[in-house]
């Protein structure tokens, strides 16, 4: 599939396929509450979990929701289904970095009953050298394991037949790098864009997605 065939952002996120590995680059809040939102509600009324990842205040996600019409409570302390989830950065776990994500992915998906949506950053900061090797380590190495590659003692195994999609996200600024986006966006089988320069969905069948981060 030409890496320059874009779909409808709302229209792929209703339906997107177990086993999907996707990337949001997003210049303001809005766009990436609205299609975070969007993503994990079609997941819920189709019966499937929703994790909503942060690494700040859960008060502040949850008012977002119901600002969003979203039943929050309903999903929450009735179907059991919505799970806000505030983790610790991986990289301030005292025994290392991986032991972080392990104990990260445990905390995510606590309580998660079956098929399930995911979205949030896999890294809080962005800022520095180390913090951006990392985080492109962890895309990394989830993207191998979507695709069966992992170790049995590896903390990404879970995504190995992974039954649901996760969509990283990630705010871009005039600082960003594009190196970091060209090869962060090689990790994903599909980039959602919400920036002034562009929006839409470009999938990654075979290679690199550079089309829209020229």
């Amino acid at each position: 599939m030409s890496l320059s065939t874009k779909f409808s952002t709302l229209e792929y996120l209703t339906d997107v396929p177990w086993g999907t590995h996707l990337v949001l680059f997003y210049d303001d809040e809005r766009s990436a509450y609205l299609f975070s939102i969007w993503y994990l509600t079609q997941g819920l009324v189709k019966g499937e979990d929703a994790v909503y990842v942060t690494h700040g205040d859960e008060y502040d996600v949850r008012s977002r929701l119901k600002k969003s019409y979203l039943d929050v409570d309903y999903y929450e302390n009735v179907r059991k289904s919505l799970h806000i989830q505030n983790v610790r950065d991986p990289s301030s776990h005292p025994d290392g970095f991986e032991e972080g994500m392990r104990e990260m992915y445990s905390q995510i998906f606590s309580g998660v009953q079956g098929p399930v949506r995911v979205v949030g950053p896999s890294v809080p900061f962005l800022e520095t050298e180390e913090e951006i090797r990392l985080n492109l380590a962890v895309e990394s190495n989830t993207m191998a394991a979507f695709h069966g590659l992992t170790q049995d003692t590896s903390p990404y195994r879970i995504f190995r037949k992974f039954q649901g999609s996760v969509m990283c996200n990630y705010k871009i600024r005039e600082r960003t790098s594009k190196d970091w986006m060209k090869e962060n966006a090689a990790h994903h089988h599909a980039v959602i864009s919400a920036t002034a320069e562009d929006r839409g969905v470009i999938l990654n069948d075979k290679a690199p997605i550079l089309e829209i981060l020229r």
